[in-house]
């Protein structure tokens, strides 16, 4: 009897294992299952979002193609920020930045002869300084772009001062691409950099004898315009945005009965380079893409100069 006892027993553990057994490896291929559908899914979701993107950036080229390019101002409809556009199962939000709102870092330098312009390097300076930041990062970056190896003055940087760091690098040399550079220069933290990212941009520098990148009088903020010319005090700088929020100025000249003349080498009442942010939110996917446009005046054509997901 002990034995036949015994063997149920024995029968029983076995079952229940073989039960146990069954019942993770079912487990498993539901929880799989489950899984993949939900690879499937995002991928599905994902490339919808990144086509609803593109789609966002012709809808941006075809605003600009149509877009008076003689004077941009913020009450255009390319410069409405936050705009929402439902689509099937999700939405997307987008806003566009005038990128000539912002001071170009490649006009420090000279490109014919390669060295800094003292002219743009002391505008530069005065930018820094209304910001609180440190006067020294003006040298630092001319010494990132120009193409000597020779460190200005004291508080300069060339590649013997970056190859003392683990890991070391060298000095580019060459126009900024992308202002995230920026991060490796001599004296910048990230929270300066913090402070003045939303001020500069990195646009292509002029070719022999072409005009340096003009800020949009229409766009820019006060602490840039005033910045940028010694004759502008914020005061005045205070009025000209007040009275561009109406409809913007049509032309430097329109500033006159300010009792100001707006340097045209410096500012101007239009834009040609802009940044588009997308971001595409369909089932559990969320997608962000930047574009930079270039609008060609003479050509009449926009085009895009790169885009790139995730970051600016």
């Amino acid at each position: 009897m002990k034995t036949t006892a015994s063997q149920r027993g024995a029968a029983l553990i076995v079952a229940l294992v073989i039960v146990a057994i069954a019942t993770i490896l079912a487990t498993t291929l539901v929880w799989q299952n489950h899984l993949e559908l939900r690879r499937t899914a995002n991928q599905l979701f994902g490339s919808e979002a990144h086509a609803n993107l593109l789609g966002m950036e012709d809808f941006a080229r075809f605003l600009f193609t149509e877009d008076n390019p003689d004077f941009d101002h913020l009450q255009e409809p390319w410069a409405e920020q936050g705009v929402v556009f439902p689509i099937e199962g999700g939405l997307l939000t987008g806003d566009i930045v005038d990128l000539q709102s912002r001071y170009n870092i490649n006009n420090l330098i000279n490109w014919e002869e390669g060295a800094a312009s003292e002219t743009e390097v002391e505008r530069f300076r005065r930018l820094l300084a209304a910001l609180g930041l440190d006067e020294r990062l003006a040298v630092s970056i001319v010494d990132w772009l120009d193409r000597d190896l020779e460190p200005t003055g004291f508080d300069g940087a060339e590649d013997d001062y970056y190859s003392r760091f683990v890991p070391a690098y060298r000095t580019p040399n060459r126009p900024l691409w992308h202002v995230s550079e920026l991060r490796q220069v001599a004296h910048m933290t990230p929270e300066q950099f913090a402070v003045l990212e939303p001020y500069i941009t990195a646009l292509p520098p002029g070719g022999k004898g072409a005009e340096i990148t003009r800020v949009n009088i229409n766009t820019a903020p006060p602490e840039l315009l005033v910045a940028l010319d010694e004759e502008l005090d914020p005061a005045l700088a205070a009025q000209i945005v007040e009275l561009r929020a109406q409809a913007g100025f049509e032309s430097l000249d329109g500033l006159g009965y300010l009792n100001y003349s707006p340097p045209p080498d410096v500012f101007s009442v239009n834009s040609n380079w802009f940044r588009l942010r997308g971001i595409a939110e369909i089932g559990s996917s969320r997608l962000t893409m930047y574009s930079v446009l270039h609008r060609d005046t003479q050509a009449g054509t926009v085009r895009i100069l790169y885009r790139s997901f995730g970051t600016p």
